[in-house]
């Protein structure tokens, strides 16, 4: 089984380098406590896996702007962050205090999927 503590999902907003540092291995110390045999299991950080970025951003060069805007997420922290913003017409939305990484978040859920379901059933 594998198991992954996904750091790189966790800085698509602004986090303190030694408090993320902190928190990856805390999960990773909750996961074992919880019972997950290492003898049976990998557990690994999600950016110790460089293949990880690599492929997030061959997906993100491929993806078009379009596709990334009609993201959910993305639409809600926009619209939270500028309430005056129509999220839909508006191109001031990318003016907003929205990262880059919340936009293009598919690209990288995309590679866990692609990534690990390959591994998982290889």
């Amino acid at each position: 089984m594998l198991l992954s503590v996904v750091d790189l999902h966790a800085i698509t907003v602004h986090r303190e380098p030694e408090v993320l540092r902190k928190s990856v291995k805390g999960m990773a110390i909750s996961l074992l406590a919880c019972g997950v045999d290492p003898s049976k299991s990998v557990l690994f950080a999600q950016s110790r896996v460089p293949e990880h970025s690599e492929l997030a951003w061959i997906l993100t060069c491929h993806t078009p702007l379009g596709w990334l805007r009609r993201m959910t997420q993305f639409k809600s922290k926009a619209s939270k962050d500028n309430p005056t913003v129509d999220v839909d017409k508006d191109a001031s939305l990318f003016e907003s205090s929205v990262r880059t990484g919340l936009f293009t978040y598919p690209a990288l859920m995309a590679s866990d999927i692609l990534l690990y379901k390959y591994v998982c059933h290889a």
